[in-house]
């Protein structure tokens, strides 16, 4: 993600991200806070195109409604009241899966490519 889109992430994050948290929560009690971070996870990770759509809140709103219900939430209640602290925590929270992800799918490119680059290094040698 580059610097623009990061900072159009977190001034809609700043916006709206725990008005959706208890939205969510609204339509899926115990599971509001899981779903919005899943959600909001995809988001950012997609973000250019998420925001390209016109309307993220109303996308990761479609996102939370599909996904399962498999465990209660753990989280911040969302009437928590927000801080500077809280907001950051809970906006690493969202962002640090999308960059495990982004990590993992390198990490795994690298490998598959060094493996085919081994494969026909040999394969040149016989």
């Amino acid at each position: 993600m580059n610097r623009a889109a990061r900072e159009l992430f977190d001034s809609w994050y700043i916006q709206e991200y725990f008005d959706l948290v208890i939205n969510i929560e609204t339509k899926h009690p115990g599971h509001g806070l899981r779903r919005a971070r899943s959600s909001t996870a995809n988001a950012y990770r997609f973000w250019s195109k998420v925001e390209a759509d016109g309307n993220p809140t109303n996308w990761i709103l479609r996102e939370a409604d599909g996904l399962r219900q498999t465990r209660t939430n753990t989280g911040i209640s969302p009437n928590q009241s927000e801080t500077s602290e809280s907001a950051t925590s809970e906006k690493s929270k969202i962002a640090r899966p999308a960059l495990q992800r982004q990590m993992t799918a390198r990490a795994v490119l690298t490998v598959v490519t060094a493996v085919a680059l081994g494969a026909e290094l040999l394969a040149t040698r016989q």
